[in-house]
């Protein structure tokens, strides 16, 4: 059920939820309106978990499935009120550790799943009794555009969100002067330059490089020390773009060679127009690119390994809601 419209954090809860439905299993997932999502966490926080005997025992080790995001449990409500969660923990950072930490407790979650792997290892030291398990961050292709050739598309360079000034300063004036099409979001991620998802797809399906890096390079303080690839790598990838910038440890390792072309920091701007200017050789990274992306980036993919993960350790998961 869903109030809410299909958007930012809101979207990858929904297709993983709905990755684990193709699969067979019902995840608990209830996307809401600002107020109503106010007021589920609050009777979340109420305790009532406990009143209703969440938990599991190990002859009996029941559990459900529960997309989470900035250690909100609110989008398990109601059933997180009977069920235990198992959860999938995305937009983990460091600065909401401790709100994460209160929900696993609260809820005496026995297993979670990070699409982060360093909150994996942080929440593994801090919460022993937790078993914590890295499943990283996915995507839907189908919703991408990535027909168009590179040489066919007309937006050169895209900083989308978050950007890096130290680079944006040195490549707006050289790209400016060769009159490539260059779009930027003027103060980071708060200037909407694509109204809606399908509008960025569609963006991103006409778009050539993609600038991307971890937030804890752009922003440290907000990102607490956890690097991890965020949806704009997968987005920019499985659009068909060349992803430029800076790789984290985690993609290189789910792709099995480095998908993200390294942006050459010193002088970036002789690098991209160095890439803008012989495109085909490029075509054949992004065609590899986006096919690896096919068989390890969807939700799909993430919704097999978890339930693998679930079997193999004794859990039994509803296959609907009681």
């Amino acid at each position: 059920m869903s109030d809410e419209p299909e958007e930012g954090w809101t979207l990858p809860p929904k297709l993983f939820a709905e990755a684990v439905a193709r699969a067979g299993v019902r995840a608990l997932h209830r996307q809401r309106s600002h107020a109503s999502r106010k007021i589920a966490r609050v009777i979340c926080k109420t305790g009532l978990v406990h009143v209703y005997g969440n938990g599991h025992t190990e002859s009996s080790r029941g559990g459900a499935i529960a997309p989470m995001c900035w250690g909100w449990d609110s989008m398990a409500f109601p059933d997180a009120l009977w069920r235990t969660l198992i959860p999938w923990c995305f937009d983990c950072w460091g600065p909401e550790y401790a709100r994460w930490e209160a929900a696993f407790r609260r809820h005496r979650v026995p297993l979670a799943f990070f699409s982060a792997r360093q909150c994996a290892e942080h929440f593994a030291n801090a919460i022993p009794e937790m078993e914590t398990i890295w499943l990283p961050e996915a995507c839907d292709p189908k919703r991408y555009s990535p027909e168009l050739p590179l040489a066919q598309r007309s937006l050169h360079v895209l900083e989308l969100g978050r950007k890096l000034e130290a680079v944006h300063s040195k490549i707006a004036g050289p790209l400016r002067a060769m009159n490539a099409k260059h779009v930027f979001s003027l103060d980071g991620a708060n200037t909407v330059l694509f109204k809606g998802l399908d509008a960025l797809y569609k963006g991103l399906g006409d778009t050539v490089i993609g600038l991307c890096y971890p937030k804890v390079l752009t922003h440290p303080d907000k990102a607490g020390g956890v690097e991890t690839m965020t949806q704009r790598y997968l987005e920019f990838i499985g659009s068909g773009c060349l992803a430029v910038g800076t790789s984290p440890r985690e993609i290189v390792e789910l792709f099995g060679f480095d998908p993200v072309i390294t942006l050459d920091m010193n002088d970036p701007a002789r690098q991209i127009i160095s890439i803008l200017s012989d495109l085909p050789r490029w075509q054949a990274h992004a065609d590899r690119s986006r096919a690896r992306l096919l068989e390890v980036g969807t939700f799909d993919a993430r919704a097999r390994a978890m339930l693998g993960v679930l079997a193999k350790k004794g859990y039994v998961v509803p296959s609907g809601f009681g």
